[in-house]
């Protein structure tokens, strides 16, 4: 399939559909003019991808809502008065600044109402979130100056999206919606993105407005927490600040081959979310005669991304501790609101070659003589061959361990 048809025909099915901004407009503006009227000398307006118009087709959609103060006041606090009066429920949610969150139900859509202060420039913030108004401002600019540039930003959220690699939130680690436009407005167009991409290495630096005169520089300037990503993408609307701090290696170089191999190959199912389908990893489970095992998990925590954090945490918690004892394995995270399931398919070891310390040191000699029963020496070095634990001690997880990670049930059954 020729490269344009491929991405005209996706661009088809990730615009949303005019019927359903249009329905999302029509409420989020109500809400706009019903909440600014309770508000005096505050503006409330729409931010993110839908004030960008670089939103993807979702199944839920997210609207960003800032309402922007003068004033030096409490402005959470003043925020939630005014939702209050209008009888609308919010959760107030904690974060660098409180904020809040309404859940619309037809369509189904979420808003999450932020209260900042109005700024001319990123030294101006008392926090990070006075500074999302101009990243919409650069972003809206970028495409002022090149109409089609909106497309190619959905195009590679998109791309992203199919890739699991769209999203800063801890338990994703990948690109948020914002470095992605960055980096896209950056290059130019989708494909360009691509054949960058493709060619990134481990680290990689970018600084748009050219802020330094070389990486060095960055190095030398930017806070060193803020560099241990692989992508350094210097922030537009704010130099210090690395855009691309969330990213993680593996998203990283998953994002890097999968450009790769685009280029090689393109395809609509590289923009495609592999849904996770339980009947298939039991019919995979079967074939490959491997034990399948399921572990339920909540953690009950005001914010979602709090909640998935700790949940993959013990995920990989479990998938590292089969891996030191040499399991054949695959593994499958799925995560949704508070909660999460972890599928395990297993590959029990015949036996564990377990090392131990070299035979001249004695004292450490004897004790591992007296732990394990068949040893023998290797290089010098004294060696155990055990049986491997099974698979019901390995998923036995102490529940003080399981309260100081947070998690507040768990559950594990064997499926095959």
């Amino acid at each position: 399939m020729k490269i344009k048809k491929l991405l005209d025909a996706e661009l088809k099915d990730i615009r949303p559909s005019e019927s359903e901004e249009h329905r999302i407009k029509e409420l989020v503006d109500g809400f706009l003019e019903r909440l600014s009227k309770k508000l005096k000398g505050a503006k409330a307006m729409v931010g993110g991808s839908f004030a960008k118009g670089t939103t993807i087709r979702k199944k839920r959609y997210d609207v960003d809502v800032f309402v922007i103060f003068e004033k030096d006041e409490n402005i959470s606090d003043i925020l939630g008065k005014a939702l209050k009066s209008l009888k609308i429920k919010a959760d107030r949610l904690p974060g660098s600044r409180d904020y809040f969150s309404i859940t619309m139900k037809n369509p189904d859509f979420k808003m999450e109402v932020v209260p900042v202060f109005r700024i001319k420039k990123a030294e101006d913030a008392r926090n990070v979130t006075d500074v999302s108004i101009l990243h919409v401002r650069y972003i809206r600019e970028k495409i002022k100056k090149n109409p089609r540039l909106a497309d190619e930003i959905r195009l590679a959220k998109a791309f992203c999206y199919g890739q699991d690699c769209y999203g800063a939130e801890s338990h994703i680690r990948g690109f948020s919606g914002y470095c992605i436009e960055i980096l896209t407005s950056h290059y130019g167009s989708f494909m360009n993105l691509m054949k960058s991409a493709s060619k990134w290495k481990q680290k990689t630096v970018i600084d748009p407005e050219k802020y330094y005169k070389n990486e060095s520089e960055i190095m030398h300037e930017i806070n060193e927490a803020k560099l241990l990503s692989p992508l350094i993408l210097i922030d537009p609307v704010q130099r210090n600040r690395n855009a691309a701090a969330a990213i993680d290696d593996e998203k990283f170089s998953g994002f890097i081959n999968a450009a790769k191999n685009f280029l090689k190959k393109p395809s609509p199912r590289f923009f495609e979310k592999k849904e996770f389908k339980e009947s298939k990893v039991r019919k995979d489970a079967k074939r490959m005669k491997f034990s399948l095992m399921e572990v339920d998990a909540e953690s009950k925590r005001a914010k979602e991304d709090i909640s998935g954090a700790k949940l993959l945490k013990l995920h990989r918690m479990i998938k590292k501790s089969f891996e030191k004892e040499s399991y054949g394995m695959r593994d499958f995270w799925i995560f949704e609101k508070n909660a999460s399931k972890s599928y395990f398919m297993l590959k029990k070891p015949k036996k564990i070659i377990q090392k131990g310390p070299p035979v001249e040191r004695m004292k450490h000699a004897d004790e591992f003589k007296k732990r394990w029963k068949k040893t023998f020496v290797k290089h010098g070095v004294l060696y155990a061959e055990r049986e491997p634990k099974t698979i019901e001690k390995m998923l036995k997880v102490d529940k003080k361990i399981l309260k100081e990670m947070g998690i507040d049930s768990f559950k594990v059954k064997r499926l095959l």
